[in-house]
């Protein structure tokens, strides 16, 4: 009918068997007297902005296997105490974290924590977290001490906007004695 015509997102395949998306405009090619003599088809390869999406899904799926490979999956067991975690994102990747080390002396570090926000730049904050957090296992014995120097690396390190809450707790198995420090998270639940 001589009017243009845009399609977006179209499905092509070249003879050679190449397969492409493209946003095609069809616009009617005037003479000089104004009557329509063709039609102009042009093609805008637009595969990068369709997969940009599907590139980001799949940085994110990264994200949250990683998140899951730090945390201990299979617990363990120090005379007679069971330590078990298990946890469920809510989105890819996130802020929420356990851990349990067992030193040479037997003591049995457990922490839990949650690091502000979710997504990838918690789940980063996490990670470090972890990984500073079991650098400091063996080099201190008290649980206030370790959170201290975790908060003050932690300080220097992140942005404004993020923080950490956390209960990190010492169990020494032959007494059955545990010293904790608690900093800012939620109570934890002791049943007899």
């Amino acid at each position: 009918e001589g009017r243009s015509l845009a399609l977006v997102d179209c499905k092509i395949a070249t003879p050679e068997k190449k397969r492409f998306n493209a946003d095609i405009d069809l616009s009617p090619f005037r003479g000089e007297s104004g009557l329509s003599r063709g039609m102009v088809m042009t093609f805008r390869d637009v595969t990068e902005r369709r997969t940009i999406p599907e590139r980001i899904g799949r940085e994110l799926q990264s994200v949250a296997n990683s998140h899951q490979r730090i945390l201990p999956l299979d617990g363990t067991v120090v005379n007679g105490y069971q330590l078990q975690g298990f946890m469920l994102p809510a989105t890819f990747g996130g802020g929420d974290l356990y851990d349990f080390h067992t030193r040479a002396d037997g003591r049995t570090y457990f922490l839990l924590g949650d690091v502000s926000g979710k997504g990838m730049g918690a789940a980063m904050l996490m990670s470090s977290v972890m990984t500073t957090a079991r650098a400091l296992y063996d080099d201190c014995a008290d649980p206030v001490d370790i959170v201290r120097r975790l908060n003050a690396i932690l300080h220097r390190s992140t942005t404004r906007g993020h923080f950490l809450t956390a209960f990190l707790g010492i169990l020494d198995p032959n007494t059955g004695e545990v010293r904790y420090v608690n900093a800012g998270h939620p109570p934890v639940l002791l049943l007899h």
